[in-house]
């Protein structure tokens, strides 16, 4: 059996947090013109940023093989500060919807899900 590579092999090498984002890109930005709550809850479970387009018509502006990123993410859920997604690819910013976080929701995220939190809260 062969593993699969979600980049190709002359791309430099990624951290486990980037192929983490990568994953959670390929599921939101699928799935997440609207995010109901028992969804966004079990993804926070997983550590999965749970976020939503603030404009829904940015969701279409995304193509394929876009390079995407989120600069200063960890701060941005810490603080409750707007997130915004860039498409390095077009120049282009996204804001996107987080409001709906609870202040231990953004602690879990932070953490990587909710096996995480509850390690770091028991310590």
């Amino acid at each position: 059996m062969t593993a699969m590579s979600l980049f190709p092999a002359s791309a430099a090498p990624v951290l486990l947090s980037d192929v983490c984002y990568a994953m959670t890109f390929a599921y939101i930005f699928y799935k997440a013109k609207q995010l109901y709550a028992s969804k966004a809850y079990i993804l926070l479970l997983a550590g999965i940023l749970p976020f939503t387009f603030a404009n829904e018509e940015d969701y279409d502006k995304i193509d394929q093989m876009d390079e995407l990123s989120l600069p200063n993410i960890k701060d941005a859920i810490e603080n409750n500060k707007p997130v915004v997604l860039k498409n390095l690819t077009k120049g282009e910013e996204y804001q996107l919807n987080s409001s709906h976080l609870s202040a231990r929701q953004r602690a879990m995220l932070v953490c990587g899900g909710l096996l995480d939190y509850t390690r770091e809260m028991n310590k």
